[in-house]
């Protein structure tokens, strides 16, 4: 067993795991926490200047259950927190990290100014493009995309998606914008003999996340964002990848995987 804090939102408490990776994820949740609760005031002052929140947050409303500025807030402090894989076990680790953190801040907000209000902003395109592409034989691509979408953008994306990879969500549904465009002006076909070959692949992490089982597991983190690659590879290839893929580079990912 693995002895880790955890988050107990008004507070944190030390718990046993099974597992490493779950130790890791719920050790670095509960020294967020820890953050939050000492830090709470100042990140949210930081938030409330958000240049063009309003606008961010009217946009964000066709998100279900979105809390914007509660996310921006974790983001921040996760964002200034965690600059590298460190975790700190001793008080004075703690007490470390966080003066380190509170020196960032003012770095992590143009980070965040750079990378939320576009990508916001591009979502809200790419639902009202989706919503267009009412063609019935449009519909394969278009549930597809509505279910990347549903894991792509949702109410804890901002606090969930690693920064690694929160950073190409721009380029992800720019993606699906270039997919849409072909795919409405008789390029359609090319995509639909593309679907069986890709759907199965999603099917694997896709069922994880909603079962939220294994999703500790590294090799499937790295197997869910190639997936997400894949996508643009295949459908929006122009924009190009961050990493190479392949089908047969996603099926060889995902045999690593811990089942």
């Amino acid at each position: 067993a693995y002895p880790t804090l955890t988050d107990d939102e008004e507070s944190v408490s030390l718990i046993l795991v099974d597992s490493p990776e779950k130790r890791m994820r719920l050790h670095r949740e509960g020294v967020l926490r820890l953050f939050l609760l000492k830090y709470r005031k100042q990140l949210r002052t930081q938030i409330e200047h958000f240049p063009g929140l309003n606008q961010i947050q009217l946009l964000s409303a066709s998100i279900p259950g979105m809390n914007l500025e509660e996310q921006l807030v974790r983001l921040l402090a996760r964002r200034a927190l965690f600059a590298n894989e460190q975790l700190p076990a001793t008080n004075e680790q703690f007490q470390n990290l966080c003066n380190q953190a509170r020196n960032r801040m003012s770095v992590v907000i143009q980070e965040l100014i750079e990378l939320i209000g576009p990508a916001i902003e591009k979502y809200h395109q790419v639902l009202m493009r989706v919503d267009q592409a009412k063609q019935p034989y449009l519909k394969p691509i278009t549930d597809d995309i509505r279910s990347q979408l549903a894991h792509l953008v949702h109410a804890r994306m901002f606090a969930d998606t690693p920064w690694k990879w929160l950073c190409h969500y721009p380029r992800y549904l720019n993606g699906i914008l270039y997919r849409l465009d072909k795919a409405t002006t008789g390029n359609h076909q090319k995509d639909i003999i593309q679907l069986p070959q890709f759907l199965p692949l999603w099917d694997n992490a896709r069922r994880r996340l909603e079962s939220r089982t294994g999703i500790d597991d590294p090799e499937f983190i790295l197997y869910r964002w190639m997936v997400e690659e894949l996508r643009v590879s295949l459908f929006a290839q122009s924009l190009g990848t961050s990493l190479t893929v392949s089908p047969k580079r996603v099926e060889k990912q995902w045999k690593k995987v811990r089942q």
